[in-house]
This record gives structure tokens, sequence and C-alpha cells, in this order.
């Protein structure tokens, strides 16, 4: 458990990293997916991300980083507790 400070809408957040599922690069901007559904947009790099969160995520491919708690399954695809799967391509699709 940690907790990570970003700026997202212009407001300081406090993140706790348990509600964080994943996190996925869209250019030069984070998405941060957390339980319950929101996504909080931040410019930060994933390097400087994956610092602060250390050995709780794992790097999936290069622009995206899993809760290792979030992880449900893993075969050809990472499927998420929340009913997410990841596949090759650099998108999350519901289930």
């Amino acid at each position: 458990m940690g907790l990570i400070n970003i700026i997202s809408d212009r407001k300081n957040v406090t993140l706790d990293s348990d509600v964080i599922l994943y996190i996925i690069m869209h250019g030069k901007i984070a998405e941060i997916h957390i339980v319950g559904g929101r996504v909080y947009e931040t410019r930060v790099t994933l390097k400087n991300l994956e610092g602060l969160l250390k050995e709780e995520f794992v790097k999936i491919h290069r622009g995206c980083i899993v809760s290792v708690k979030a992880v449900h399954d893993v075969t050809d695809m990472v499927n998420l507790s929340d009913g997410e799967e990841h596949t090759t391509s650099e998108t999350f699709a519901t289930q």
C-alpha cells in the first residue's frame, strides 16, 4: 500500500495504490483507472509512475502497467478482477 500524488484536471489528487487497477499511456497522458470505474488523466511518464508504485505493479507492455492485485487470470490475455481484459493491443475492452 502506498499513496501517490498527481495533478488531474488542475487539481492535486492523492490516490492509494490499492485502488488503482491499471495505468495506460496515450501519448504523454497517463490514464489511471481505479476501482469503481473512475479514470484520472495526468501528464506523468510511465517510468515515474512505475517508480512510485514499485513491485505492486507489473508492466504488461511498454505503455501499460497493471496492479498485481487486480489480475484475475493470465492466458493469452490478462484478465482483471473487474471483468476487463487486455489483449496485445493497447486498449482495454469490457467483457
